[in-house]
Parts: C-alpha cells; structure tokens; sequence
C-alpha cells in the first residue's frame, strides 16, 4: 500500500516537510514519517512537535492524528497563536525542564520530533532530557540533520532568530558534527549491548528517527 497521505496533508497546509528541499530519492520527509506513523493515525496519543514558526506542522499533525493532542514548543511568544482545539502551544526553549513537566502531566509522550533550532548542542540537550519522557515504544525523531553539518559561527551563514537568540547565549554554533555522531553512535552501542530501552536508530536523508524499547 502506497502511503502518501500524510504527504497529502502537508502539501495542503503549506509545510515545508513536503517540499523538494526535503524530498530525497522521491520520498520527502513526510512519506518516510507516514511509515512509521501510519499506525498511530487515530489511536489518542501525545504528540510534540519542537519548534512552530507558522503553525503549518501543527495543523498538518492534527488533520492527521484525529483523536491526537498536538502540542508546539517554541520560543517565540507570538506562536501562541496557533493554538486551535487539539493543538497547545508552549512558550519556552526546547530545552527547558518546562517540557519535562508537561510529559508528566500528559502522562508521556508518544511521538516527539525535534525541528527547532537545528543546534547540535541544543539536539543533544532536548534529546537528553526528552527521551527519558517517551512512552515505552514511542519514536524520537530529529530531522533536518544536514545542518549539523554546517558551520554556524560563519558570517556567510544566514542566522535567523533562533540562532541569533542563543549566539547571544553563549551556545556553541560551530558544527562539526562529532558531537552529534557520538550521541548516534552511543545509541547504537547501548541498543547492541542489550539496553532494552533502544529498541531501533534508523537513518534516513537528513532524519533520525530513534525507537524506545517496551
């Protein structure tokens, strides 16, 4: 069975998840999510999605996930606005313990995506203190991963205002991707020693997408 609805969906509410910037070897981002969410469409799960901006994601994951409560972080105050039936908006850093609190006020999270700052670092931070509030069985995924790659602190590289908010902040910009590959590859070795919370780290074009054991 082909699945290309959720690609569908995007298209409609304008995500750029959907786009030829985010399609590889004719699959975009969201053909490869359906994959793993097609299973998830109308069970009621917790949703979070790290960084808003226009709110096109979020309503994309609500027409999708019918009975699902989608739930935004961003820093932004004005993605406030976004907030419709289903879909709640948190005014914070993708880092912030805030977060952590709401998983347990929800019960946990089933499925949470990081597109936010594309900041190794910050990745590393919302990983490390997201993944351990992930319900048994639910799926971490981190997408954009192309930018781990670039090096940030070059003037010849466009900073919008998230990276320009933690530049001020002091947060290491310069990528070289080791920090990140550590991460990937302590996964991998936890998950091949046995550890029963890393059930699977898959790779696809610029997307990883890590499965909790249970």
């Amino acid at each position: 069975m082909k699945l290309d609805e959720l690609h569908k969906i995007g298209a409609r509410h304008g995500t750029d998840k959907s786009d030829g910037n985010h399609t590889h070897c004719s699959e975009s981002y969201l053909h490869i999510y359906e994959k793993y969410l097609n299973e998830y469409k109308k069970k009621k799960i917790n949703f979070l999605e790290l960084g808003v901006k226009g709110g096109q994601s979020l309503r994309m994951w609500k027409e999708y996930f019918v009975n699902g409560n989608i739930y935004g972080v961003d820093f932004n105050p004005d993605c406030k606005k976004h907030e419709q039936a289903g879909i709640k908006v948190q005014i914070c850093g993708q880092d912030d313990e805030k977060l952590v609190e709401l998983s347990r006020e929800l019960g946990g999270f089933d499925i949470i995506l990081d597109d936010a700052s594309h900041i190794n670092s910050l990745c590393i931070s919302s990983f490390n203190l997201l993944f351990p509030t992930l319900k048994k069985g639910g799926l971490y995924i981190m997408e954009d991963l192309g930018n781990s790659y670039l090096d940030l602190s070059s003037p010849n590289i466009y900073w919008d205002g998230e990276l320009r908010k933690n530049a001020s902040n002091g947060v290491h910009l310069n990528h070289d991707r080791k920090d990140l590959d550590k991460l990937f590859l302590d996964l991998i070795e936890r998950m091949d020693r046995g550890d029963q919370e890393i059930n699977a780290v898959h790779f696809w074009s610029k997307i990883c997408i890590i499965k909790k054991g249970g």
